[in-house]
């Protein structure tokens, strides 16, 4: 690779940058899409600010991959992109560099940022600009050579592999408002968030997880990479019968968000949560679980 480095001209950069291009989405996509709607296991994406007069706005957190051959080279890029509702945030990696995405928005269904790059001495601006829809980002990207700007068309898929979710996560779900029996007190609200951590690890190509949480844990029964999304099932007896859950969840780098659908006996629902990938094996692993979201209800 480091050998390709001296032929990157502007015209050559131009050229890379049009492999956005040349990308289509392979994997079929689900609809359950995560952090945008309570779902049930196998149900269609919805917003929980969604109407029939007005469709939700894709979300576009995720992991997105295109590749270009470049000489007798496949040159693999990837962009990592987080979106708390408020705040997009992000980086772009190619030819073994990562860097930050800069002046991110999300507005209008459209996602902007910058990225600079140092090729040869000499730092280049490339300008970003396109809207998510499924498992596709399309739109174009804009490249300052000093000289004016010159446009291609940008193409990515959503797409996660092993080591995009493999680590420890410390997941944090929210339970929400709910009434609870208070006795001579009469009712009394709590509201919590449960927290526990989710252990993603691979083998020969096979994805595994574990939950660990106040009451132990649990081994997920199915873990795989559906539409560019983390599926994690989980399910067994409690201590108040039978239950499931269908974690579905968007990751970039170390955040993933998702919604986690559930049945415990004849009730079922959907919470939203977030985690986040421990960076330091030695951290002690969260095992609180105060408001009993495993199962044990």
């Amino acid at each position: 690779m480091p050998r390709l480095l001296p032929l990157l001209t502007a015209a050559a950069v131009l050229t890379l940058c049009a492999s956005l291009s040349t990308v289509r989405a392979q994997d079929t996509l689900r609809e359950d899409t995560l952090g945008e709607a309570p779902v049930a296991p196998v149900a269609a994406e919805a917003s929980p600010t969604a109407s029939s007069e007005s469709p939700a706005t894709p979300d576009p957190t995720g992991t997105w991959r295109w590749t270009r051959s470049f000489g007798n080279e496949d040159v693999d890029f990837k962009l990592c992109l987080h979106w708390d509702g408020e705040q997009l945030t992000g980086d772009y990696t190619s030819f073994d560099q990562t860097t930050e995405i800069e002046e991110a928005t999300y507005e209008g269904g459209e996602v902007a940022f910058t990225v600079e790059r140092e090729f040869g001495g000499n730092t280049m601006v490339v300008d970003f600009r396109g809207e998510p829809a499924g498992a596709e980002l399309s739109g174009t990207v804009e490249i300052d050579f000093g000289q004016g700007n010159q446009s291609v068309d940008w193409l990515a898929e959503r797409r996660l592999e092993a080591g995009d979710v493999v680590g420890v996560w410390t997941v944090s779900e929210q339970r929400g408002n709910r009434q609870r029996a208070g006795g001579a007190g009469g009712d009394r609200q709590r509201r919590g968030r449960g927290e526990r951590t989710l252990t993603v690890t691979e083998h020969d190509g096979e994805l595994a997880a574990v939950q660990s949480g106040r009451f132990g844990e649990r081994e997920a029964q199915r873990v795989s990479i559906d539409g560019g999304k983390l599926v994690v099932e989980l399910s067994g007896e409690g201590r108040r019968g039978s239950f499931k859950s269908v974690y579905t969840a968007l990751v970039a780098g170390d955040k993933m968000k998702g919604a986690n659908a559930f049945e415990f006996g004849d009730r079922k629902g959907t919470r939203q949560f977030t985690a986040e990938r421990r960076k330091n094996d030695d951290e002690p692993a969260v095992v609180e679980d105060p408001e009993n979201t495993l199962g044990d209800e």
